[in-house]
């Protein structure tokens, strides 16, 4: 009723015609875009608070290859960050840097700051753990010796049980323990592009064994339907464990993760990821990675 007597007597004043008219919607105008302006302001004040309220986390990883790495954009590398920013809510966030191995090394060098992801401290020359941060280990692996289900080969934790056969080794890939006898041709290898090309290869007869992680095996177990075809030796090249390293100046952060990582154990829903690559068979169970002898049936 206010409104309508407050008009009127602007109208009175006016003496409102149709030029007056449009004054007044210019004005009505003119105030519509004075909340909306206002509005405006408001939202750039929160936003801004909300963005500083979160920060980033940079985070690296040179695993390119499956299950880490399956596809642009895809892999247990980036569900695996995924999962852990929406667990951090909003206060932090992980952001993704893929790149080589001599990249990552640069950036170390250069005191860049930043976590490292699925990495051991032997690979990182802190096998004392007084460089970097070590956060608990998000899955244990090793690299297994694999031979085809009909040729069975054992490695008995010895370059000598692999001499005389021919080994599929992925280019550039440095195999522990193997390397000596790999240079002297006691053990003939044959360079492939990838851990699937040498299972190709080594199925169709043209080596005699290969070796990869495990995690990589599981993966292929159930992408390339390899059940009934392969063979693992009992013991693995080499045992170890997969974690996130962190640079020394991210104290708050490593102890965040460290929270994080420990949280997984009872996350279904990280289960639901190591059963999406092969890692978890049976949803019941949590893997903890061990090499079992004999054929992959029951992965």
């Amino acid at each position: 009723m206010g409104r309508i007597v407050i008009l009127d007597i602007q109208m009175a004043n006016f003496n409102v015609n149709k030029a007056e008219s449009g004054v007044l919607r210019r004005c009505w105008k003119s105030s519509t875009v004075f909340v909306y302006c206002n509005a405006l302001f408001l939202l750039l004040l929160l936003f801004p608070m909300t963005c500083q309220a979160e920060k980033i986390i940079p985070v690296w990883s040179y695993h390119q290859s499956p299950p880490f790495i399956t596809g642009e954009g895809q892999g247990l590398t980036y569900d695996f960050v995924e999962l852990l920013n929406r667990q951090l809510s909003g206060k932090y966030r992980l952001e993704l840097t893929l790149m080589p191995r001599n990249r990552l090394d640069m950036y170390l060098a250069s005191r860049k700051q930043g976590a490292v992801l699925f990495v051991n401290a032997k690979w990182m020359d802190d096998r004392a753990q007084t460089k970097y941060f070590w956060g608990p280990e998000i899955m244990a692996d090793s690299n297994a010796i694999i031979s085809p289900r009909k040729h069975p080969i054992v490695y008995d934790g010895t370059a000598k049980s692999l001499r005389g056969l021919v080994f599929a080794g992925v280019r550039g890939h440095y195999y522990v323990g193997l390397e000596a006898d790999m240079r002297e041709n006691r053990i003939h290898r044959i360079d492939t592009k990838s851990e699937a090309a040498s299972i190709k290869s080594m199925l169709a007869g043209r080596v005699d064994v290969t070796s990869m992680p495990a995690s990589t095996l599981k993966y292929f177990m159930k992408s390339m339907s390899l059940a009934g075809q392969i063979y693992t030796s009992p013991r693995p090249l080499m045992p170890y464990s997969r974690h996130i390293m962190l640079t020394k100046s991210l104290l708050v952060e490593h102890k965040l993760l460290q929270k994080q990582v420990l949280a997984l154990k009872s996350n279904p829903d990280w289960k639901a990821i190591l059963i999406k690559y092969g890692l978890l068979a049976d949803p019941n169970k949590n893997w903890h990675g061990e090499i079992q002898p004999g054929i992959f049936d029951c992965w």
